[in-house]
């Protein structure tokens, strides 16, 4: 799609054309093809795609299957900072986890991980600051491939900061590469 190509006109601004405005900041809610193409600059998940199509590590460095297929141990990246310059832990992972698995968030992807599709995530947590243990009701070989998806924002890991007090959505703060800013069309920044 010539036309959604992106385009960095120095180190600091990505631009690219959209044929409509995003539908919401919110990664995997109300979501589309632009803004999905937009927030996946803004949020990352624990894994992502490759180029080749693969799932490969993004926050996680790595991580580990239990023999039996139900239990991912992810290892975080050390010296993540979200864009406020707060450092990302396992329990803003916890956290991200059951801000997207709420039903009042309307997350598209929740009944992929609920156990309404073929995944049901039975706990996530934080064992220590750099380690996050997702268990699971039965083994699922597309769990990470699930977990990567960009209409599901990536089940991007995201600051608490990212809601008000009252939980109300307020902007993505992410660890991406890029911070959605102001203006009348969408602009973004390092």
């Amino acid at each position: 799609m010539p036309g959604l190509m992106a385009q960095a006109a120095d180190n600091n601004v990505i631009r690219f054309a959209l044929n409509q405005d995003i539908r919401s900041s919110q990664p995997g809610v109300n979501r589309d093809g632009n803004t999905d193409d937009v927030l996946m600059h803004v949020v990352e998940g624990l894994v992502g795609y490759r180029e080749n199509g693969t799932v490969g590590p993004m926050l996680a460095s790595s991580w580990e299957v239990s023999d039996e297929g139900k239990t991912y141990t992810f290892h975080l990246r050390d010296g993540v900072k979200f864009h406020n310059g707060d450092t990302m832990t396992a329990q803003d992972v916890v956290w991200s986890w059951k801000h997207w698995t709420d039903p009042k968030t309307q997350w598209r992807c929740l009944r992929e991980f609920d156990g309404g599709g073929l995944i049901q995530v039975t706990d996530v947590s934080a064992p220590d600051n750099a380690t996050v243990v997702m268990k699971l009701a039965k083994p699922v070989a597309l769990f990470t491939d699930t977990l990567a998806r960009t209409d599901c924002g990536a089940a991007a890991v995201i600051s608490p900061k990212s809601v008000g007090p009252e939980g109300d959505w307020v902007t993505p703060i992410g660890t991406g590469p890029f911070v959605l800013a102001t203006g009348s069309m969408v602009n973004m920044s390092p």
